[in-house]
């Protein structure tokens, strides 16, 4: 809700997940969903710290795509 209420867009999304646990079907399902309203405004959209096994998970859904900031600045260089 609060991509749409913006005046101005960022060109960058950064959502640090360090100290997140887990995240169930209900959680991926929003940053699927945090994702593509990103996209259709033309935000970059990085998840970072992400622990290991949740970066794994969350690639084999493929969510997003890079799981990790690290992730995409291997992909832009």
């Amino acid at each position: 809700e609060s991509l749409i209420q913006l005046k101005e867009s960022p060109r960058v999304y950064i959502l640090r997940m360090d100290k997140v646990t887990m995240v169930d079907a209900t959680g991926v399902k929003a940053i699927k969903e945090f994702n593509e309203r990103c996209k259709k405004r033309g935000i970059l959209f990085l998840l970072s710290e992400l622990p290991e096994e949740m970066e794994k998970k969350l690639a084999r859904l493929e969510v997003v795509r890079f799981a990790t900031f690290d992730g995409a600045l291997a992909q832009a260089y």
